[in-house]
């Protein structure tokens, strides 16, 4: 494992704990180095007094290299440059010992024992391919050391037994200075990864509350979100029902007020009667009698007639289904049905009607709703579509969607909707024709038929000046009345 000799400014900061440890073990890898020069310093000029002192060659063997590699390892450490200092100091321990001491010594060189040191010093201090390349060459040069001196090409000096012992002991107090100051090292590497520990749980710790205290504000902010929600839903409701209560008040008002003030007036031509009885009754003034109550009873009759008729089309928007019939037939049949009658009901004569519908439709599903809701989306385009407009086009198209659903469209050319009612069309009484013969009720009907009873849902897309598109989809076989009951919501797209 390679260990950090020198803090590297493109990391993040760390925190102080193992920011010490860092410095801690680049200290004592500085020191390392240094102790390692200086042996092998010290080593190598005891060699060369001794060689002065008995007037052997002073630069012959590898004390001179040595003198000159520690004296460079001491002056790169000076400098700051820990890693040239490190790699020059291995490989002079790989490649002296082994140039220099297979010739003096042959394969019982002591300062053999310093190669695996070496590789264990370059694999801690170093990068992997330091020591890689550091055991390849010493096994290299150990292989062809081996065979020089075993093939006679290069000759075994045998030194004194002075300089084998100093060899021995350099070689010792290398590996114990490595041993040493690597067992500190570890020691810092061991304090750096407990340091991280902590300072990775005191993280987690941290995190955990930050998400905690994130997650209740989240909760807050969603219970007052629900709660913000809910209270608009009711607005709308409320604001809805608001809606629909103006709307009947104003539907019944008018033939209620006419039936109450004709009542009224039967109740005067009562008392007149009576007064006439009292008088002496004569024939004109029975006959002006029973003429009057044969008109009021008439306008009585009709404005009472109308209120149940509005009153019946709004119970509509329930859909009764207790007497709906349910029964199998073909949808172009019933399409081209509704397209004669509708065709004979157009009274502008600037309006076109086409309809078309895909052959071989069988449906399984309630004919006369279904019929009812597609009147009541052709009445509404026929009365709201072309306002102000002499000229215009209604199309009614049946096709099959795939194996089980059909889509019915019923689509004009005329004014379109306005975006700010597109969204209100659905809501019984809601009308832009209030008090001027349109209850508001037609399309909330064909919606409740068409989600509720049928199974299907109903879209609605417009664009002003663009004209209208109602968009129908069913299944083929209308769900049971029992799960029809729940009609999901209006898709509109402007």
């Amino acid at each position: 494992m390679s260990a950090p000799v020198a803090p590297d400014s493109s990391r993040s900061a760390t925190p102080p704990a193992e920011a010490a440890a860092q410095t801690h073990l680049r200290e004592g890898t500085v020191r390392l180095v240094a102790s390692m020069a200086l042996i092998i310093l010290l080593m190598c000029g005891f060699a060369v007094l001794h060689r002065l002192a008995t007037g052997s060659p002073w630069y012959a063997g590898a004390a001179l290299p040595g003198i000159v590699a520690s004296v460079l390892c001491l002056l790169l450490l000076r400098r700051g440059r820990l890693h040239a200092a490190i790699a020059l100091l291995l490989w002079c321990m790989v490649l002296l010992p082994i140039v220099f001491g297979l010739r003096a010594f042959g394969m019982g060189a002591s300062g053999l024992v310093a190669l695996p040191i070496a590789a264990m010093g370059a694999a801690w201090l170093l990068p992997a391919r330091h020591g890689i390349a550091l055991t390849v060459v010493a096994s290299a040069l150990c292989i062809a050391g081996y065979l020089l001196v075993s093939g006679g090409m290069v000759g075994v000096v045998s030194p004194e037994p002075l300089y084998q012992l100093l060899a021995l002991l350099g070689t010792m107090a290398i590996g114990l200075t490595i041993g040493l100051f690597g067992a500190r090292a570890l020691r810092a590497e061991l304090a750096r990864v407990r340091a991280a520990k902590e300072s990775l749980r005191v993280l987690n710790h941290d995190l955990e509350s930050r998400v905690a205290a994130r997650t209740a504000e989240l909760t807050v902010a969603l219970q007052e979100l629900r709660q913000t929600q809910y209270e608009l839903v009711q607005s709308e409701k409320m604001a809805a029902l608001g809606a629909m209560v103006t709307g009947i008040a104003h539907e019944i008002n008018t033939p209620l007020g006419n039936a109450l003030m004709v009542a009224t007036t039967l109740s005067d031509h009562q008392r007149e009667l009576e007064r006439a009885l009292a008088q002496g009754l004569t024939r004109s003034a029975l006959d002006r009698f029973l003429n009057s109550v044969r008109e009021v009873s008439e306008i009585l009759e009709r404005n009472l007639h109308r209120t149940a008729k509005l009153v019946a089309r709004f119970k509509q928007v329930a859909v009764d289904q207790s007497g709906a019939q349910r029964g199998q037939f073909m949808l172009d049949d019933l399409v081209r049905a509704i397209g004669t009658t509708y065709q004979t009901m157009l009274s502008q004569p600037g309006i076109t009607f086409a309809h078309e519908a895909s052959p071989s439709l069988a449906m399984d599903s309630y004919p006369q709703p279904l019929e009812q809701a597609l009147v009541n989306l052709l009445g509404n385009a026929t009365r709201h579509a072309f306002e102000g407009r002499t000229r215009g086009h209604v199309h009614l198209r049946a096709a099959a969607m795939d194996d089980d659903r059909v889509c019915i469209t019923v689509s004009d050319d005329g004014v379109g909707i306005a975006s700010a009612h597109l969204q209100h069309v659905f809501e019984p009484f809601f009308t832009t024709k209030l008090g001027q013969g349109s209850s508001g009720l037609g399309l909330p009907i064909a919606h409740n038929i068409v989600t509720g009873l049928l199974g299907g849902r109903i879209l609605v897309r417009s664009e002003a000046d663009q004209g209208c598109e109602f968009r129908i989809e069913l299944p083929r076989v209308a769900p049971q009345a029992s799960a029809a009951q729940s009609g999901s919501e209006p898709d509109t797209v402007s």
